[in-house]
């Protein structure tokens, strides 16, 4: 997933594609198709193709709670990017803080991280906030997953009065 991460934010997609499916094969068996899949998505994802990303995360068990969380918050990110209802937006934040609480594999600065999250984009979607207040949220939620994604967001965000 590292791995992964650096590539993408490298924009280097094709290299990424091979890797995955030159190396999947070495992880133990009961993670290769979550890890595969979650990978697949996260360049999908950062190039562009929300609805791929989905499509990518559908119809799967994960192998785990950290592929389980990744998984959400990346859904969760692709409803932001593809400005689906605020009414979704927050039913999905309400379900994935339901899996946080429930889940005790999901503890200290990871569920703190998500948490902040979730809060945030609750904030960006009920656009309630003035962006200032929205920086200042960021600035002082610690630690929080996606920050500099969160950052971009709240830069081109347009408040509703």
């Amino acid at each position: 997933s590292n791995i992964v991460n650096l590539a993408c934010r490298l924009k280097q997609f094709e290299w990424t594609r091979y890797f995955i499916q030159a190396y999947q094969k070495h992880l133990p068996l009961e993670v290769r198709e979550s890890a595969a899949r979650i990978s697949f998505a996260m360049i999908h994802f950062e190039e562009g193709n929300f609805e791929q990303t989905l499509e990518e995360l559908q119809d799967i068990t994960y192998a785990n709670t950290f592929y389980d969380l990744r998984a959400r918050s990346l859904r969760l990110r692709c409803f932001v990017e593809l400005e689906e209802s605020t009414a979704l937006i927050l039913h999905y934040c309400r379900s994935f803080e339901q899996f946080i609480r429930r889940n005790k594999q999901i503890k200290g600065n990871n569920a703190e991280a998500t948490a902040n999250f979730i809060q945030l984009i609750r904030e960006l979607a009920r656009q309630r906030s003035t962006k200032l207040q929205l920086e200042e949220m960021l600035a002082a939620k610690q630690p929080i997953f996606f920050k500099s994604w969160l950052s971009t967001k709240i830069r081109v965000y347009k408040r509703i009065v």
